[in-house]
């Protein structure tokens, strides 16, 4: 099979061929349909991100696909079920095996893309803003550069934690304000442009309680 492979940190990944693997007793192998793309990828590829593994091993720390093999001490899925994993790595590869709690059965009407790409942006905001911030519903959430992945799940699970939702753009995200716009909208947050004049405009806001 092929995955794409550090080989020696600070060069471009390689596509290699290896061998498909066997899951040990409590692992899964799955035939991998989807894996997100993160910053934490390319600090992977310069070996400074701080969980990184020795080289050679396979980018992709999220993933989703199907169960094509199970060890033999899972019992809590089935061949053919499809799953997300957050694996920390060995998710741009064709197969891959995963330890199966680590595996997440994907619901009905979910895509594969949707599941394999929701887990770190979502799971990094939640844990930002329930268990490091401990934010309370009724507060003001200000999201700055709420364009990107991170950022709109911010602003998204903000809402829906019952925060008053704020968010800005850095003027280089201008191109995809539009987009980011639209999503954003849907929960009633205030825009607010993130150039010099980003302090006066959340006070304006915020009337004048930021």
């Amino acid at each position: 099979m092929q995955a794409l492979q550090v080989v020696k940190f600070g060069e471009f990944p390689q596509f290699c061929e290896i061998k498909i693997p066997r899951p040990a007793s409590h692992q899964v192998l799955l035939r991998i349909e989807a894996c997100g793309l993160n910053f934490a990828d390319l600090l992977m590829i310069k070996g400074t991100y701080q969980d990184t593994p020795p080289p050679p091993f396979t980018l992709g720390l999220e993933l989703s696909g199907e169960i094509i093999e199970l060890g033999s001490d899972v019992t809590t899925f089935r061949k053919g079920q499809k799953v997300a994993v957050y694996s920390g790595q060995g998710g741009l590869a064709e197969y891959g095996v995963f330890e199966s709690d680590r595996c997440i059965a994907i619901p009905d009407g979910v895509s594969m893309t949707n599941a394999a790409a929701i887990q770190i942006a979502y799971g990094t905001t939640h844990l930002a803003l329930d268990h490091r911030a401990n934010l309370k519903a009724g507060e003001t959430l200000a999201v700055l550069g709420a364009g990107g992945g991170v950022g709109l799940a911010a602003v998204e699970i903000g809402k829906k934690m019952g925060f008053h939702a704020l968010f800005g753009f850095f003027l280089e995200f201008l191109h995809v304000f539009g987009r980011a716009r639209t999503c954003l909208d849907e929960f009633g947050c205030i825009g607010i442009q993130s150039d010099a004049f980003w302090c006066a405009g959340m006070h304006s806001a915020t009337s004048g309680n930021f």
